[in-house]
């Protein structure tokens, strides 16, 4: 699950660097858009994190026994 946490987190980064290119060129309404995305790759990041939390103290901690 963890590639999927930071496959997440870079489209976080990619999108905000996008929405910050577009703020200063301008364009809020396109820059809101991309931001909203970030946001959304950030909350399920943060979701598959605590899965993967409750996952690991069901299994008997990180090492799964």
């Amino acid at each position: 699950m963890s590639k999927q946490i930071d496959y997440e987190l870079d489209q976080y980064d990619e999108y905000m660097e996008r929405a910050q290119n577009l703020v200063e060129s301008g364009s809020i309404a396109e820059a809101r858009a991309f931001m909203a995305l970030a946001d959304l790759c950030y909350e399920k990041a943060r979701m598959l994190s605590g899965i993967d939390d409750m996952r690991a103290s069901r299994q008997g901690g990180p090492s799964g026994k």
